[in-house]
């Protein structure tokens, strides 16, 4: 079922498999919903304090989302994780 539009704040932590920091370039996070007609949805996120974040992220509906993060750590290395997350 559709529900209200929701705020979110995100907090992406750029690390190795140990959780060791990594320094990245960009980072930048898609949003999108394909079964439920949705397409992606872009953001920048900015450097804050050992990790990058995106505020003020508006998810129209609740459902199971497709997150995935671009992380740029160097000019020619690019890390792309994907997950799918569901809002209640």
């Amino acid at each position: 079922t559709r529900g209200d539009a929701r705020d979110f704040d995100a907090e992406i932590f750029v690390g190795d498999l140990e959780h060791v920091p990594k320094l990245a370039q960009t980072v930048t996070l898609t949003l999108s919903a394909p079964t439920l007609g949705i397409e992606p949805m872009k953001r920048e996120a900015i450097a804050d304090n050992g990790l990058w974040r995106v505020e003020g992220l508006i998810i129209p509906t609740t459902g199971t989302w497709l997150v995935e993060v671009d992380v740029r750590l160097s000019r020619f290395e690019l890390a792309r994780p994907a997950a799918e997350i569901s809002i209640p």
